[in-house]
């Protein structure tokens, strides 16, 4: 699992933010590489829309690129003004009902890809859940993330003991609900 602080796949929004140093476009490369050593992996990012400037094709581009990429899952937000920051004072604010709009898109495309790789986790013979001390679903079954950092609930029947919280515990992906993955401890 990797998590990357992308925040736009426009070099010319990279370039406002100051992070103009690096090419979104180098990520390519890198999951094609990424993938000859790992068949399978979790791929998040941090995505902004409506950064001051961003035009609709800035943001088209962005959501390009993200649907190029194996990305996961990624934590989608609106832009939103910093005091003393440079950016804060500029005069091409975007407004709020089109930074909502474009990351509603967003994470309508990264809900998607999440979707699609929990289905593709169900063909795994075993994942390693570490356990999330004390934390449980609504319906009281204990919780967790997987080696990909995907989202895992246990189905019912599962009681770790307190020896075995916060530690991996090997299960066998059974369903997708509500954006997590069902496993049964073997």
């Amino acid at each position: 699992h990797l998590h990357i602080s992308l925040q736009s796949g426009s070099k010319n929004v990279l370039r406002r933010m100051g992070r103009g140093h690096y090419d979104p476009g180098v990520l390519h490369g890198f999951c094609r590489s990424l993938r000859s050593a790992f068949p399978r992996y979790g791929l998040g990012a941090d995505v902004l829309s409506g950064f001051p400037g961003e035009t609709e094709a800035d943001a088209s581009e962005t959501e390009t690129f993200c649907a190029e990429l194996p990305f996961t899952y990624a934590h989608v937000f609106p832009y939103s003004r910093r005091p003393g920051t440079p950016a804060a004072a500029w005069p091409d604010q975007v407004g709020e009902d089109v930074k909502k709009d474009r990351a509603a898109r967003l994470r309508a495309l990264f809900s998607a890809r999440k979707e699609t790789f929990l289905q593709n986790c169900l063909d795994l013979p075993v994942v390693h859940v570490a356990l999330e001390g004390g934390e449980h679903a609504a319906n009281g079954a204990p919780t967790g993330v997987n080696e990909f950092y995907a989202d895992c609930v246990f189905a019912p029947g599962f009681a770790p003991d307190g020896s075995r919280h916060r530690r991996l515990v090997a299960a066998k992906p059974l369903a997708v609900d509500n954006g997590r993955l069902t496993v049964a401890a073997v």
